[in-house]
């Protein structure tokens, strides 16, 4: 679009309508009706929300810009993706680790059910969307449980759907990030690293790290993942690398 400028902070300039979109002509464009639906987004990565989909067409730059951000993308194909498949190895490591992949492959082809093939839904698609409306509403594991039992039961006798939240894990087992765990103190105060590793009380508020009984188990725990193996993801995927590298190769423009 011609004159067409995208703001990277994603609030609107004073007195514009929030569902418009601003242009050098000083006209607006009205953006979708609320109601038209929209086509999920088929990839292993979420979409960025300040990510625009009219990017200047001037400014195409190589072959990435003819993708459309709404196309649907078979997730076979994305598991099958060369460099995802490297990262995926190198985190599955063992005897076991390409069979894994296998696995992951055969999932993203399985459909539900023998009649459902024209449905485009598979086993792993399934269990990716459950696991991220899981983190995105935060439903506990026993809710995800009755929920996946229920829709088994409801399907056709035979489908492949995941039962349990247990199951939906080990069929996306290769996806996740690597991550660390580390105990942390009940209160927020610190956590039991580097020189607090064998303390058994917090050195601020003295409360106790561990639950009482026999097994030591933590009172808390809290979760690491590293930036370069998230970062190496995005870039495994073709539209989400276009977007990462959107400020390095099209010209800026501030209002």
């Amino acid at each position: 679009m011609e004159g067409y400028c995208w703001r990277t902070s994603g609030k609107d300039a004073p007195g514009k309508n929030p569902g418009m979109a601003a242009v050098d002509s000083g006209q607006a464009q009205e953006s979708l009706p609320a109601h038209q639906p929209r086509v999920r987004r088929r990839n292993l990565l979420p979409a960025h929300p300040w990510a625009d989909d009219n990017l200047d067409d001037d400014n195409n730059l190589d072959d990435d810009n003819n993708l459309d951000d709404d196309e649907e993308v078979p997730l076979a194909s994305v598991v099958r993706d060369p460099h995802l498949q490297d990262l995926l190895l190198e985190k599955t490591k063992g005897a076991k680790r390409k069979s894994k992949l296998e696995q992951l492959e055969i999932d993203s082809n399985t459909p539900l059910y023998d009649s459902g093939r024209g449905l485009g839904e598979s086993r792993l698609r399934v269990a990716l969307d459950v696991l991220q409306m899981k983190a995105k509403h935060g439903w506990t594991d026993t809710s995800v449980d009755d929920i996946l039992e229920y829709v088994k039961d409801l399907l056709p006798a035979g489908n492949t759907c995941p039962g349990s939240l247990a199951e939906a894990k080990r069929i996306t087992c290769p996806l996740d990030l690597p991550h660390e765990k580390y105990h942390a103190c009940i209160n927020d105060c610190i956590m039991y690293r580097k020189e607090h590793m064998d303390k058994t009380k917090c050195p601020v508020c003295e409360a106790e790290r561990y639950k009482k009984g026999k097994k030591k188990a933590p009172r808390k725990v809290v979760w690491y993942f590293p930036l370069a193996p998230r970062l190496q993801r995005f870039y495994a995927d073709r539209k989400e690398a276009k977007l990462m590298r959107w400020h390095a190769e099209r010209r800026q423009c501030w209002i």
